[in-house]
């Protein structure tokens, strides 16, 4: 009886004796009760499942018997109430379901001592562990941690300052707690900490974010612990907008004056005096839309400057020296390089590994500007880049669609439904991309009707029909 099974009648039966290791937690000598099969190579299968299940049990009994710490023992009733095929709830969640509801979780127990591990894991007895505010980035590491596996260094790090940031705060405006206790006047504390940062000339937005972030930490506190429907302190505690801000929230962000890329960012002799790399990545930013960091934090194997089209892939990188996220998947795309991009893009082949990964490039590039007088003063930053491309765009005649599939915006926020279809092919950008561009000293871009000929017979050959 190596298998523990043993035929009964014409019935399999369990014969387990009990190991002395699990003594204290389980009184009986032997189990023995059948297994409800005449199959015996099911009735095998049966008996494994079952003594698996039977020392998960007591190994947590065991583990709740001394526990190292309280999280320990609180797991280790979780674990128990797992293994009994029931989803572990703090009383004061089950003291709110149906009758008939807590009457399953008794019958689970009938014949159990009180003090028995099983009564508490079944009725919830176990207190939620005291998990100090200030442990709190240690938790989101846990919690997320499939999604910070794709993060460079420099994303890790950012990501972590800001629960750092709320958990300091929280320490200092209501002292350092469990999680479990913080009451709404403490929440409120904390807001009013805020609202003073606000006073003193951080924005609303700003603000409203720090509060999210200890929202998101007790959120995440309770979801470690498995414990569902959990009033959150922090809950709709976000300030209100000042009204100046009510009156600005929605304005565009301003664009950077096409003349002014035309005439000075272009010009050699005018921005001689920035460094090269932060020169081209603007060039680039300019003549394709992208955003900075998709183009400082290029690593070289996405440069493809040799293929028929000439471009840059934008992408995530989840392993290596060089792994980052984007922004989202509709960022995930490949951009052409012509005229003054294709220039830049040639003198940095393997891209631009002073600002790779680093915060530097907006700070140096927008202070050395201002500094020497090349940005227009009206709060223009180099940012507008983006922002004048579409424009540009648009006063050609590029439809939205086509404007969001080269820029990376979501294609499923514009249409409002699900998006089907490929993407435009990288030749048709390319023919999308040289209406707007400026010529070079080396290259003119063609008349946009010209273009649009060009583009109407790469999609006729494809399959197309257009008339």
């Amino acid at each position: 009886m190596a298998d523990n099974i043993k035929l009964r009648g014409e019935t399999w039966h369990l014969y387990w004796r009990v190991p002395a290791r699990y003594s204290e937690v389980e009184s009986r000598k032997t189990l023995e009760f059948s297994l409800r099969t005449r199959d015996r190579v099911e009735a095998r299968e049966k008996a494994a499942v079952h003594k698996t299940a039977f020392r998960a049990q007591w190994e947590a009994m065991l583990s709740s018997l001394k526990p190292a710490s309280q999280r320990d023992a609180y797991d280790a009733v979780v674990a128990i109430a797992q293994s009994q095929g029931l989803n572990y709830r703090p009383a004061g969640e089950l003291a709110k379901d149906p009758l008939h509801e807590i009457m399953k979780r008794l019958d689970s127990i009938q014949g159990e001592p009180p003090t028995s591990p099983t009564v508490t894991a079944a009725l919830g007895g176990a207190p939620v562990p005291d998990t100090m505010v200030s442990e709190a980035p240690a938790i989101m590491e846990r919690v997320h941690a499939e999604a910070t596996q794709g993060k460079s260094p420099n994303q890790l790090k950012k990501w972590r300052a800001k629960w750092i940031r709320a958990s300091e705060a929280f320490v200092e405006s209501a002292g350092d707690r469990p999680l479990n206790s913080i009451t709404i006047a403490e929440a409120r504390k904390y807001r009013d900490h805020w609202k003073g940062v606000r006073d003193a000339g951080r924005t609303t937005d700003y603000v409203n974010k720090q509060i999210g972030y200890m929202e998101q930490i007790l959120d995440a506190f309770y979801e470690e612990l498995d414990i569902a429907d959990q009033e959150n302190p922090f809950h709709g505690l976000q300030l209100k907008q000042t009204g100046k801000e009510a009156k600005t929230v929605h304005l565009a962000p301003k664009e950077t004056p096409v003349t002014w890329i035309r005439d000075v960012l272009l010009h050699d002799e005018k921005c001689a005096s920035l460094n090269s790399e932060a020169r081209d990545i603007a060039i680039v930013t300019a003549e394709t839309g992208s955003r900075a960091s998709e183009i400082f934090n290029l690593p070289a194997h996405q440069i493809r400057l040799d293929d028929q089209v000439p471009h840059i892939r934008i992408d995530m990188e989840l392993e290596g020296h060089d792994r980052r996220e984007i922004k989202n998947l509709s960022s995930v795309r490949l951009i052409p390089l012509i005229g003054f991009a294709l220039e830049a893009m040639k003198r940095n082949p393997s891209g631009f590994p002073r600002y790779r990964g680093k915060d530097g490039y907006s700070g140096y590039i927008n202070n050395h500007m201002r500094r020497h007088g090349l940005l227009p003063d009206n709060g223009v930053t180099i940012r507008g880049l983006r922002h004048a491309f579409e424009t540009r765009l648009r006063l050609a005649g590029v439809g939205n669609e086509d404007r969001a599939m080269l820029m990376g915006h979501s294609m499923g926020k514009i249409r409002g439904r699900p998006v089907y279809g490929d993407t435009i092919e990288l030749r048709v950008k390319a023919l999308l991309l040289e209406m707007v561009a400026f010529p070079t000293c080396n290259w003119e871009p063609r008349p946009k009707d010209m273009l649009n000929v060009e583009i109407d017979r790469i999609l006729e050959e494809q399959g197309f029909r257009l008339q």
